[in-house]
């Protein structure tokens, strides 16, 4: 039994009697009393581990979406919802990267005309509204051998990879963004286009950057629905003007001086 129990002799070693108790195990009774308590707080603090746990993992999630939510913000106009102009240079320079010697690789940029006098008639608004209405279009162009993206404020880009005719490309994009808006009222906008080719036009994506931008100049001075392809001569006609207007301050400071002499 629980009770111990424990024999009394006399002088002559018979036993005459016993002495018994109850065995109290103070320790035994202790945690008895506060086990219900342990398993209570151990439960509580499983809960707490796996709540924070499951905290952990929420955040981490919630975090790695903002991270993805951020890394969209920033590869993608917002305006238009095609890939931005650092999403572009991006794509730009892992093309000309990975180019093979005899891969053709085009950038052309695209500008519309006649959004300042939107702005003038309708506001601003109206002429964003234009931008993100051609660039939805323009999205309807892209395949898998050409990508759109948002060049600036009134312009577009195209990059390609491939053996194809570039100012067809153009041609058919500039069609598009000239279609009539209707903005309260029908609007109607022009375009113009150039376009540079590695590596033929350029080696680097810088030159080829600068190329672009040098034949769409060409087509801004032709007028609306220009389509120009870059060539050696409007780079030389470009050094031509640089030079001149390099030169003009100084020759009219030489005149100056010669005047006092």
């Amino acid at each position: 039994t629980a009770r111990e129990l424990h024999p009394v002799a006399n002088t002559q070693g018979r036993i005459i009697g016993f002495l018994t108790w109850q065995n109290a195990q103070p320790m035994t009774q202790m945690m008895d009393r506060l086990a219900p308590l342990i398993g209570g707080t151990a439960f509580g603090l499983i809960g707490f581990a796996g709540f924070s746990l499951w905290q952990l993992r929420r955040a981490r999630i919630a975090l790695a979406e903002s991270e993805r939510e951020a890394r969209e913000a920033a590869e993608h106009d917002a305006l238009t919802g095609l890939p931005s102009e650092e999403k572009m240079a991006a794509l730009l320079d892992a093309a000309m990267t990975s180019r093979k010697s005899q891969e053709v690789v085009g950038y052309a940029l695209l500008a519309l005309d006649g959004l300042d006098a939107v702005v003038d008639n309708s506001g601003q608004n109206s002429a964003n509204e234009i931008v993100g209405i051609v660039g939805a279009r323009l999205r309807n162009l892209v395949t898998n051998e050409v990508v759109c993206a948002r060049a600036g404020d009134r312009s577009f880009a195209f990059l390609w990879r491939s053996e194809r005719d570039p100012a067809a490309l153009l041609r058919e994009a500039i069609d598009a963004a000239t279609q009539p808006h209707w903005i309260d009222s029908v609007v109607r906008i022009g375009a113009h286009a150039g376009f540079a080719q590695a590596p033929g036009d350029a080696t680097s994506r810088g030159e080829l950057l600068r190329r672009a931008e040098l034949a769409l100049r060409a087509a801004e001075k032709k007028g609306s629905g220009a389509v120009i392809a870059f060539h050696h001569t409007i780079d030389v006609a470009d050094g031509e003007r640089h030079f001149i207007r390099r030169e003009l301050p100084r020759a009219g400071d030489r005149r100056a001086a010669a005047a006092l002499d």
